[in-house]
């Protein structure tokens, strides 16, 4: 029966042990890129963003559509993200010159907001910003070579539930020429909710280690 005790208890210390920064994936998408993350090709519709100018689905720019100074799409088929507009096209893609945006929800259920960590490059042309449910976490002005970013759980900027991540173009300098925006995700991580942090699973470990030499320390004696 002691040995027994012995067991669970070594069985318990070993269990603990893998329950630490378990990072899980969060599901959300770069723009211009399928369901695997790949990129797709010009003329798509992204099934992920949508532009509230038209109401629709945006669209993949094409290579022979992209300002020069852009940064080039990601190959399609490829692991990385595009541009995307409202239109594959150089001119019209907003009458007028108007401001519009485009949208992704997430969700971030069964997740710890706290532990979240959303890694990669953001590119804007002509002017914008980049945010999460309504926290800018980048600006964009003419931005062709991209700009690196992270966000993580202590900007407390993510949701238990839906999360909405956004691209707000202010202005397109009113020339309605070259004008589109690009988000390349790289990590995207959180750990499960419920989950022990590194200092509660180590007080459940030592007292798995303290409770196990107690244990063998009387059995040594009763031998």
């Amino acid at each position: 029966m002691k040995n027994l005790c012995s067991a669970a208890l070594l069985l318990c210390v070993f269990v603990a042990l893998p329950i630490v920064g378990r990072a899980n994936p969060i599901t959300v998408f770069g723009t211009g890129v399928d369901s695997s993350g790949n990129a797709l090709a010009g003329g798509s519709a992204d099934p992920h963003f949508t532009d509230n100018l038209y109401d629709a689905s945006a669209v993949v720019i094409s290579p022979s559509n992209l300002y020069p100074s852009w940064t080039a799409n990601t190959s399609p088929g490829d692991p990385g993200s595009a541009w995307i507009g409202t239109a594959d096209e150089i001119r019209g893609q907003s009458p007028g010159g108007n401001p519009y945006d485009f949208v992704e929800t997430f969700s971030m259920a069964g997740l710890d907001t706290t532990t979240a960590s959303i890694t990669g490059t953001y590119w804007g042309d002509d002017v914008g910003y980049w945010e999460l449910n309504g926290n800018i976490f980048g600006s964009a002005d003419e931005d062709w070579g991209g700009t690196a970013f992270t966000i993580d759980g202590s900007s407390d900027y993510f949701n238990a539930g839906t999360n909405t991540l956004e691209f707000v173009m202010t202005s397109t300098n009113l020339d309605n020429y070259y004008d589109g925006t690009r988000l390349d995700i790289t990590s995207a991580t959180a750990d499960p909710s419920g989950v022990p942090d590194a200092s509660s699973a180590a007080v459940l470990l030592s007292f798995g280690l303290a409770g196990l030499a107690a244990s063998r320390r009387r059995f040594a004696r009763a031998v």
